[in-house]
């Protein structure tokens, strides 16, 4: 014999569901220097993002003036490095945390995103 569930029970269960804050590493530059992602990523935070997620944030920025950014220097790939520990640090202390991330617009952000996928 089935078993019939009422319907509220599953709009109770949906509404707790939705109020469980899923974790969030989130890795992404923020200003300064002003630009188009660390603008975005700003804009995300101040959207409430931490209020909908327990939040930890991992700033890729690399806090020089703009005419620096596109250009690799020694400082850039030592920060990466630096970044690189950091995020496996993170996820080896928060392993059930889901991560979200935003891509760099040049050519030089693109190749160093690449290694916080691997």
């Amino acid at each position: 014999m089935r078993k019939l569930v009422c319907p509220t029970s599953f709009v109770i269960i949906i509404k707790i569901i939705s109020m469980i804050k899923h974790n969030l590493i989130f890795i992404a530059p923020l200003p300064p220097p002003f630009g188009g992602i660390s603008v975005i990523a700003k804009s995300l935070f101040e959207a409430g993002l931490s209020e909908k997620f327990n939040l930890i944030h991992l700033n890729t920025s690399k806090n020089s003036p703009t005419e620096k950014i596109g250009k690799i220097t020694l400082q850039d790939v030592l920060l990466a490095l630096r970044n690189y520990y950091n995020l496996t640090l993170i996820c080896l202390k928060n392993r059930n945390y889901k991560s979200a991330f935003l891509v760099g617009t040049c050519d030089t952000g693109i190749i160093r995103d690449f290694g916080y996928i691997f």
